[in-house]
């Protein structure tokens, strides 16, 4: 009987890390840990703080530091491999100075390692020289410029292009008659619906979105309705809605976090969907719009984006700025039928396919596992075992 790995998952309470517990339940025994309590999901042992202002937080977080290191050095004896989503201080902390002795795979997520600066940045660099794999995504920039160049990381410990996350097969395309059911469901019936699915937060801009949707005609501003998410920032999503009523535009609050389904749902009423990130950015919400008929509105100084994203075919790249997001709108609504390229949308959705990226990362697991039975496991990491690739 092939032996079954038990593999220990190290995240936060987020889909992509309730979904790789379950898409890899069949290949290995998962036991999950995360930090935080956003979801709801169910995992193994979740670390929260009771407290959101200081001093009672800071002294919590330092104590879920502890906790998180007495729990590495726990599990690191009773699992085969560490997954570890989102390079976050305390996991980065425990990775780096302590003699664990299992190998280590890291899905990077993106502002894990863009955004550290000074000593957390040295914490994240040593962690990730004793990481064993690192899962990069599908975007030569964004390893090249955030793994490579500023941690110095040794380009044959890094997979890809391969994308770790996967995509629900509720996102697909509908049929006319549903969509316009779907419509009264959601009460979502003006001619043109824009979805913004992202968290409503500054970096993601949806204060642009609806002050460019303000610059539009009156008559074509009437037709639109722009659709937020209950996920982010109440006060911000508040700022919006009062934005939308000085500006004329009809902003949409749903309230709540939606299912994958209740997303697609909405991603096939929009005829766009926005991405106008302050920075770098390839969220998995670009691949469900496109693959549910939805066009895309990109950051066009966005890197990853033009590397993934054809302009003119189920996109139109903009600057991050109203007056140029007002011209993507209305040029979007105006081409939406020659923008909806179906030879674009099929090779999206086989950038994404999930039984070819699970296979591969279930492949780079055991191997990893087994080289480390072969070297023996028993004995501590170094920074020099980690590095050989």
């Amino acid at each position: 009987m092939t032996k079954r790995y038990r593999v220990c998952l190290w995240g936060s309470d987020s889909p992509y890390c309730w979904e790789h517990v379950k898409e890899f339940g069949d290949e290995f025994d998962m036991f999950s840990i995360v930090i935080g309590r956003t979801f709801g999901y169910k995992f193994d042992i979740r670390i929260v703080s009771p407290f959101r202002r200081k001093p009672l937080s800071t002294i919590f977080g330092v104590l879920n530091i502890a906790r998180i290191t007495y729990l590495f050095l726990r599990y690191d004896r009773k699992c085969d491999c560490h997954l570890v989503h989102y390079l976050s201080l305390p996991y980065a902390l425990a990775i780096a100075f302590l003699p664990l002795r299992k190998p280590i795979v890291y899905c990077a997520y993106g502002s894990d390692v863009r955004a550290p600066r000074g000593i957390t940045k040295r914490v994240v660099g040593k962690a990730l020289g004793r990481i064993d794999t690192i899962i990069s995504g599908i975007t030569r920039s964004f390893r090249t410029q955030y793994i490579m160049s500023k941690y110095g990381v040794d380009a044959n410990k890094i997979v890809s292009p391969l994308m770790w996350y996967p995509v629900n097969p509720c996102f697909r395309r509908l049929d006319n008659p549903t969509i316009g059911n779907l419509r009264k469901k959601w009460n979502l019936t003006k001619e043109y619906v824009i979805f913004s699915p992202r968290s409503t937060e500054e970096f993601y801009n949806q204060h642009l979105l609806v002050e460019g949707a303000g610059l539009l005609s009156g008559e074509l501003k009437g037709k639109i309705q722009v659709v937020l998410t209950g996920l982010g920032d109440p006060e911000y999503r508040k700022r919006l809605a009062e934005m939308g009523r000085q500006r004329g535009v009809d902003v949409v609050d749903l309230g709540r976090i939606l299912t994958p389904d209740e997303m697609a749902e909405i991603y096939n009423i929009s005829v766009l969907t926005p991405h106008i990130s302050k920075e770098p950015d390839l969220g998995r919400s670009t691949f469900e719009a496109v693959m549910c008929g939805s066009i895309l509105l990109l950051n066009k100084n966005s890197e990853p984006y033009r590397e993934v994203f054809r302009d003119g075919k189920y996109c139109r790249l903009v600057e991050v700025s109203a007056e140029d997001i007002a011209r993507g709108i209305e040029y979007i609504l105006s081409n939406a039928n020659a923008l909806k390229d179906e030879g674009e949308r099929l090779r999206i959705t086989e950038t994404v396919n999930w039984e070819r990226n699970k296979a591969r990362i279930v492949g780079c697991v055991k191997a990893l596992i087994q080289e480390k039975v072969r070297n023996g496991a028993r004995q501590p990491r170094t920074d020099q075992d980690s590095n050989r690739g």
